[in-house]
């Protein structure tokens, strides 16, 4: 170690030799400024770092995705406790939605999230738009086996596909993929049934289910990519976020 001694009443510094002294040591001088030049290895963690993640490409419209809870997402007669939606005691439809502004290109779509079945284990999936067109099918999460109803389709719209994976912590990633027409925005829309499978009923106010990681994208479903303020997209290459968002992380 290096040490360098100082004295204030001079115009330059005193140097001496290396030296080598405990921590209970003192040195042999006083009212002097002591400077310690070492070698520190440290790792340095910023936000403002660009987040990269080797990975394919993927992008998500929808903001927000794992929080229910903002603006950004509509409540139909529903509230949001965690990553819980809870129906309301009033009559209706219950779930969330989002209004994307998709662009004018057609083609196939795909609406993904995340759902764990609570009290109620109906849910109905759908993609519409405010001038009629629309696509939605019904995912039966328990009893065994899990299954779909026959997708409904109306006004232009048609479904490609749909599935499932099972998940961690008894959570299942389910998809919708849909050919859209021209229209710029639609809506993306997870309601849940009763367990009587009725669409409308009166809620309890306490029951629900769980949902996570929503996800609209062009094309096919691709690795969850989280969002909070801006639709994104990252690149096939490496997984470099190609549109600003400090805040993402890739699962």
């Amino acid at each position: 170690m290096e040490v360098t001694i100082v004295n204030e009443e001079a115009t330059t510094p005193i140097e001496i030799d290396t030296v080598s002294f405990l921590e209970a040591d003192t040195l042999p001088c006083q009212n002097v400024n002591v400077e310690v030049e070492t070698s520190v290895l440290a790792t340095v963690i910023s936000s403002s770092i660009p987040i990269t993640q080797p990975t394919q490409a993927s992008s998500n419209m929808l903001l927000y995705s794992e929080d229910l809870s903002n603006s950004a997402w509509s409540k139909t007669k529903s509230s949001i406790t965690g990553n819980k939606v809870v129906v309301d005691n009033t009559y209706g439809f219950h779930g969330v939605l989002q209004t994307i502004d998709k662009g004018s290109s057609s083609g196939e779509f795909t609406l993904s999230f995340y759902v764990k079945n609570s009290e109620f284990s109906i849910i109905s999936i759908a993609i519409v738009s405010d001038s009629n067109p629309s696509v939605y099918v019904i995912f039966i999460l328990t009893p065994l086996p899990k299954t779909f109803s026959s997708p409904i389709i109306n006004g232009g719209f048609s479904t490609s596909s749909y599935g499932f994976s099972d998940e961690e912590d008894g959570f299942m990633r389910v998809n919708l993929k849909a050919n859209l027409t021209t229209v710029t925005s639609v809506i993306a829309r997870v309601d849940v049934k009763d367990n009587s499978g009725n669409n409308q009923y009166t809620g309890d106010g306490i029951s629900g289910f769980f949902l996570d990681k929503l996800q609209f994208q062009e094309g096919d479903l691709t690795p969850y990519l989280q969002t909070t303020d801006t639709a994104l997209e990252v690149s096939d290459s490496d997984g470099t976020v190609i549109e600003d968002n400090t805040d993402t992380l890739l699962s």
